[in-house]
């Protein structure tokens, strides 16, 4: 029991000290309150608060004796702990001065500490940074920017500044980071889109989470960019940015499929069709127009997927569906059209051989065919969905 009140009184004795030290300065006491205001300072029960509130107590009392280096010296070391600290009592107008000026002084001298902390990061930290030599309006503007350095893994973004001889200010784009670690970001073609040569000034920063570090270039002398005279609209909206990832899924694996089966279906009624209509007009069945029509299946296939594909894959990759089912149509068609030339009727591929002199049996080759059209509208299909995914997975947000 008397070990508890003990520490009770130990751990309340640093609050009655600074009650009695406040009431000695009411009353004027500031060499008794300047000794309290010390002993509260360095009393090892007292908390931080506690602490402070004594260095503050001290320092009061030597500016009320005249002793203001000391009385500074107090409020610097108090502010240096806590630059908000404000004391527990009222203060007069010239001790309060004091405190103010030691609190500028070390707020002054924080922002010091952190810039020079900043600069020594931003040493840490390089970019080096990929432009396009030169562009023509109405053309995306492509930047890969890679964030080298000791404290490269510290820029959490990256951003993209451009402005046209026109514009009042700078525009402002994110460049988002590749999973291969190279940031990239495009200045799109509405932005470029123009009838007349121009300069586009440019510069890219990086920043932290506590905001810009680096930068390549800088609003004050920004970097060229070089657009020619060109188009007035925007002429390079990307496949990705037509259709919405779902609905570019749905049309490859789907639509495309369907649009080339009904393509070489059509043909190939197409070229029966003319030579019926040929054997009703003339009562003979005309090969070389039923030929010629057969042999646009490749065609039309390829027109077909190329048509539904044109708004989800690009470049040199949109050309593989067409050519795939271009190829799987010339597959089917080359035999059969060599059997007509050898003077097999059109219609036989279509029918079981009758009695008589065996025919040339094509119907075999014409559901192969078939089967091989739907493989080649599947395989094709592959192309833009592997492209879709592939986009979707390219960027870390």
């Amino acid at each position: 029991m008397i070990v508890l009140a003990g520490a009770i009184w130990l751990a309340a004795a640093p609050a009655d000290d600074i009650t009695r030290a406040h009431a000695l300065i009411r009353e004027l006491e500031c060499d008794e309150a300047l000794a309290l205001g010390r002993t509260i300072t360095s009393d090892p029960a007292a908390d931080e608060a506690e602490a402070r509130e004594g260095m503050l107590i001290a320092g009061y009392c030597l500016a009320a004796v005249g002793r203001v280096s000391d009385a500074e010296d107090q409020f610097r070391a108090a502010v240096a702990e806590d630059v908000r600290l404000e004391a527990g009592f009222p203060m007069e107008h010239r001790v309060q001065y004091l405190l103010e000026a030691a609190r500028s002084d070390e707020v002054q001298r924080r922002v010091r500490r952190a810039a020079a902390a900043r600069v020594a990061l931003a040493a840490q930290v390089s970019l080096l940074v990929a432009p396009p030599e030169a562009i023509t309006g109405g053309q995306r503007a492509s930047f890969e920017v890679r964030v080298t350095g000791p404290a490269a893994e510290r820029i959490t973004s990256v951003k993209l500044q451009f402005r046209r001889p026109t514009d009042p200010e700078f525009y402002s784009l994110p460049v988002r980071r590749s999973r291969d670690g190279v940031w990239r970001g495009e200045i799109g073609g509405i932005y470029t889109a123009s009838t007349r040569a121009y300069s586009l000034r440019w510069f890219v920063t990086a920043s932290d989470e506590r905001g810009e570090l680096v930068s390549h270039g800088n609003r004050e002398d920004p970097l060229p960019l070089s657009v020619a005279s060109g188009k007035s609209v925007a002429a390079d909206l990307h496949a990705r940015e037509r259709l919405p990832p779902e609905t570019r899924l749905l049309i490859a694996c789907v639509g495309a499929p369907s649009a080339v089966m009904a393509a070489a279906l059509l043909t190939l009624a197409g070229a029966g069709v003319i030579d019926l209509a040929s054997a009703a007009i003339v009562g003979q069945g005309s090969q070389s127009w039923g030929l010629a029509t057969l042999l646009l299946a490749p065609l039309t296939m390829a027109l077909a997927e190329a048509g539904a594909t044109m708004f989800l894959v690009e470049g040199d990759v949109a050309w593989w569906p067409a050519a795939l089912v271009a190829g799987a149509g010339l597959v089917v068609d080359i035999p059969i059209a060599l059997a007509l030339l050898k003077g097999q009727n059109l219609e036989s591929f279509l029918v079981v051989p009758g009695d008589g002199d065996e025919p040339v049996d094509l119907t075999g080759q014409a559901y192969g065919g078939g089967a091989l059209v739907v493989l080649a509208s599947g395989v094709a299909a592959t192309v833009p969905v592997a492209m879709i995914l592939w986009e979707a997975g390219q960027y870390v947000e």
